[in-house]
């Protein structure tokens, strides 16, 4: 009887000591998957940072350049609007010099080159649940969307630039292009479209207004960008 006890008494040891090396290996387990994830959350807040600092810089870029096309744009904005006024009076029938000046230097513009690498970066990788403040990942999708609007616009102008059907027909380019400063009429046909003509150049100018009116609401975009991000990421 007494060995039987003792056999009985093995045996439970026995599953305590299993249970025990269970906990052991559970925690050794949980252990090495918190560390884990403590690596995995620290690369990929690494990565957000690295991210966030990209695109401002990206922005930053972006608001030097708007704010050169934006003084360059409102010039060229009033030139159009002198052009107009040239075009509806009648001294442009007997000397078209200063007109034929101003459409030719305000015939197109300079166009914004978006950079958007990091943007695009964020958005086909799906890497944009990487920026934990959710206001600054919504202000940069915003800032997004009002680009593209403004490149809609953009794309619009573009097309009218190539069409300038009026400009090759009012003026008598072979005059125009000598040194003299004498005095230079429209052409006969030039003489004819001059109501189509203030009407285009119009047209265009509203066009070429909405294009500026965009891109100064980028601008404005830009920058509360900027500001949500140095708020949200003082360090």
């Amino acid at each position: 009887m007494e060995v039987h006890h003792h056999h009985k008494h093995e045996q439970g040891s026995g599953w305590k000591e299993s249970l025990k090396e269970f906990f052991m290996l559970f925690l050794a387990v949980l252990c090495g998957f918190f560390a884990e994830m403590q690596v995995h959350n620290s690369i990929e807040h690494k990565q957000e940072r690295e991210y966030i600092h990209s695109i401002q810089e990206d922005i930053s870029s972006d608001i030097r350049q708007m704010d050169r096309l934006l003084a360059d744009w409102s010039r060229a904005e009033k030139g159009l609007d002198t052009l107009i006024g040239l075009l509806s009076g009648e001294a442009i029938k007997t000397d078209s010099r200063e007109a034929y000046r101003l459409w030719t230097n305000y015939i197109g513009f300079e166009d914004f080159s978006y950079d958007d690498r990091t943007i695009q970066q964020l958005k086909n990788a799906g890497a944009l649940r990487l920026i934990e403040e959710k206001e600054v990942a919504n202000q940069i999708m915003r800032y997004d969307q009002a680009i593209r609007k403004f490149q809609l616009q953009v794309n619009v102008m573009t097309t009218e630039v190539l069409s300038q059907q009026y400009y090759f027909r009012l003026f008598d380019f072979v005059q125009l292009k000598k040194s003299t400063n004498e005095p230079v009429p429209l052409t006969a046909a030039g003489k004819l479209l001059l109501t189509e003509a203030v009407g285009e150049r119009a047209f265009y100018q509203l066009s070429f207004r909405t294009m500026l009116e965009l891109l100064k609401g980028a601008r404005l975009s830009a920058q509360k960008t900027l500001d949500t991000i140095q708020k949200e990421y003082k360090d």
